[in-house]
């Protein structure tokens, strides 16, 4: 009798055991891939910085091209003022 009791503690220690141990490789798993995501949400943050920076000089030299063509259109103008003139 003292021996199945016996039988019995070492079964529950080792379904315990093993308990644990499943419980650790969940644990572990989800810190994995809490730190992939944290570390892919970083990367996406860094490339959405990149994408404002690049936005903003597209909005500079779009701004720099209209200037231009405000002065290449005076240029055309005063050109074609004084050809008239002559």
């Amino acid at each position: 009798m003292e021996n199945k009791s016996k039988d019995k503690q070492v079964l529950i220690v080792a379904i315990i055991f093993v308990a644990i141990l499943f419980v650790s490789a969940i644990a572990e798993t989800i810190t994995y891939y809490n730190r992939t995501i944290n570390v892919r949400n970083s990367e996406i943050a860094s490339l959405n910085t990149q994408i404002a920076n690049q936005n903003n000089e597209v909005a500079n030299l779009t701004s720099q091209i209209s200037n231009l063509t405000d002065q290449v259109a005076n240029l055309i103008y005063q050109t074609s003022a004084n050809l008239t003139l002559h």
